[in-house]
This record gives structure tokens, C-alpha cells and sequence, in this order.
């Protein structure tokens, strides 16, 4: 009777390796005990499917790589944009941990980086000039940009290496979000549960309700909720925008473009919950293969800079 029953059964689909390493990755930074819960890892896989495939269309929708050097300062309106001299390039690569931890940690070797340049901007009122139904304006409003709080992320040796590293990055993003939901719904049940039993005793006992070692099965199903709330939903809590601006000779950034205007750009915007927007870019720059050193960081990085 076995094989018979075992024929009626529905078909088990396959979980792909790489999404189960995704969700176990998510759950350790989540709560490690819902490896414990009953038929994990079933209830998660749908909802850790969803948002990998979102992440990893994001990822790769943004552009190719942006060599960032004294020569594309000059010709590349993208990095004039972000940067006000070719010594700001520098010492913005200068300043970034995790660029800095790159270079050492290849001793030498690093001929070449790769890495998400990503940059927060800020917005001012100011005037300038400007042209309007042909006439030239002297004292034209507009809104400037000013970009600051550069960071190169997740660095590696090659584009592909990057984008994989990002997309591991944007769902740990993801796995914080479902964790603070998480925290939130357990602060709201263990107040309700509180004045409950504040109501049947007659006085509150602060203190007495504890979180369990191993999740309920209420609890257990307000996780599938909160995984499902944000990883069905990946798109408002991490998405792409694009900014279009314009670029004067000088290189000011005016944040709307006109049909007057002789230089646009499209800068893509990252925006993440919890943190504000930041401008990012697939950057490439190159090395001599010296061995790097903490101790002359900026002197390195210029020299990288050429």
C-alpha cells in the first residue's frame, strides 16, 4: 500500500541549491530557531524565490562598468558629475573600508577593482544662469546637487564578482527588514498579552512575559506573515530610480533638465528602507600590482587613480 499511497502524494519540487543557501543565510541573521520549526524550509522558499529573482533583475539592471581615473574626469561626464576634481576621486576610494580591506588583503596582486560606487547627494536652492525661450537669464532658480558620503561596495576582482556580491548584500537588506517587522510584532503581541493579563490578575507585573526558546505555533505563523510581507512585496522596501539632470560647463548638477539644457545625465538612484537614497555605479579602476599599504592609503590610491 505504500508506493500506492506514495504515487497520491503531490510531487515535491525541487528547491534550487542557491535558494537555499539564500534562505539560510536570511535566517540566521532573522532568528536562527525557525530551523527548528515545523516543515521548514517549506513556508519560506515561495517568498525567498520571489525576492532573489527581484534582487538579481535589479542588479542587473544597472549599467556596466564606469572607468573612474584622472582621463575619464576629463572626458566622462558621469564622474564629473559625482566628483568636483580628480583628487576628490582619490580620496573618496581613500576613505572606503571596504576598498581599502580589498587592497590589502591581495597583497600586491591587484592589478584591477571593481566595486559599486554608491554617493548621497543633497539638494540646495540657489541661482545661476540659465536660458529661457532663448534670452539668456542672469539670476536663474534651480535646485543643485551635491554629492558626498562616497562608498565603494562590495569589491571584487571582476563585474560578475560584484553583482553577486551585491545581490547577497540587497537580501540581507531584505532579511533585516523581515526582522524588524518581526520585532515590532513581537513587542505588539507581548503588550497585548501584558494589559490582558494586567485586566484578569488585576495589576501589570513588568517583566513577566519572556520570549520562548523555540517559536509557537502563533508565533511560527506571524514569521511566514512577516517573511511573506516583505519578500512577496521586495519592490517597497528596495528599488532603482532614475534622475535626470543636467550638467553645465562648469559642472554644476541642476536636478530638472529642460529642453534648453546641452548636457543631460540619468543617474540611477538606490533607495533602501531605512536609508536614504544614494546615487550609484559600477566603477572599475586600475592598480600597478604594488603591494598595498593602510599606512600610505592615499598615496596608494592616487597612484591606482594614475
Amino acid at each position: 500500500m505504500s508506493p500506492f499511497w506514495d504515487r497520491l502524494k503531490p510531487p515535491q519540487r525541487r528547491v534550487p541549491e542557491r535558494t537555499l543557501a539564500v534562505l539560510r543565510r536570511g535566517v540566521d541573521r532573522v532568528d536562527p530557531r525557525l530551523v527548528h520549526a515545523c516543515r521548514y524550509p517549506d513556508p519560506y522558499v515561495p517568498a525567498v524565490s520571489q525576492a532573489l529573482a527581484y534582487v538579481e533583475t535589479l542588479v542587473a539592471a544597472i549599467p556596466g562598468l564606469l572607468q573612474i581615473n584622472r582621463e575619464a574626469f576629463l572626458h566622462q561626464p558621469l564622474v564629473r558629475a559625482l566628483f568636483a576634481a580628480p583628487d576628490e576621486i582619490a580620496s573618496a576610494l581613500c576613505r572606503s573600508p571596504e576598498a581599502r580591506d580589498y587592497a590589502e588583503a591581495h597583497g600586491g596582486h591587484c592589478h584591477a577593482m571593481c566595486a559599486l560606487l554608491t554617493a548621497e547627494h543633497t539638494v540646495r536652492n540657489d541661482f545661476g544662469p540659465g536660458e529661457v525661450e532663448g534670452f539668456l537669464v542672469r539670476d536663474l532658480p534651480r535646485q543643485i546637487w551635491n554629492f558626498d558620503h562616497y562608498a565603494l561596495l562590495c569589491p571584487g576582482e571582476s563585474e560578475s564578482a560584484v553583482r553577486a556580491a551585491l545581490v547577497i548584500r540587497l537580501m540581507d537588506g531584505l532579511f533585516d527588514a523581515v526582522a524588524e517587522r518581526m520585532a515590532q510584532r513581537r513587542v505588539a503581541n507581548q503588550l497585548a498579552a501584558s494589559v490582558k493579563g494586567a485586566i484578569t490578575k488585576g495589576a501589570i507585573t513588568k517583566g513577566a512575559i519572556k520570549p520562548a526558546d523555540t517559536p509557537c505555533a502563533a508565533d511560527l505563523c506571524g514569521q511566514i506573515e512577516d517573511f511573506n510581507a516583505v519578500l512577496c512585496a521586495p519592490e517597497a522596501y528596495l528599488s532603482l530610480h532614475t534622475q535626470v539632470v543636467s550638467m553645465d560647463a562648469l559642472g554644476t548638477i541642476a536636478g530638472s533638465a529642460t529642453a534648453s539644457d546641452a548636457d543631460r545625465l540619468s543617474l540611477l538612484e538606490l533607495r533602501q528602507h531605512g536609508k536614504p537614497p544614494r546615487v550609484v555605479a559600477l566603477v572599475q579602476c586600475h592598480g600597478d600590482g604594488q603591494p598595498p599599504s593602510l599606512t600610505r592609503g592615499l598615496q596608494e590610491i592616487r597612484h591606482w587613480m594614475g
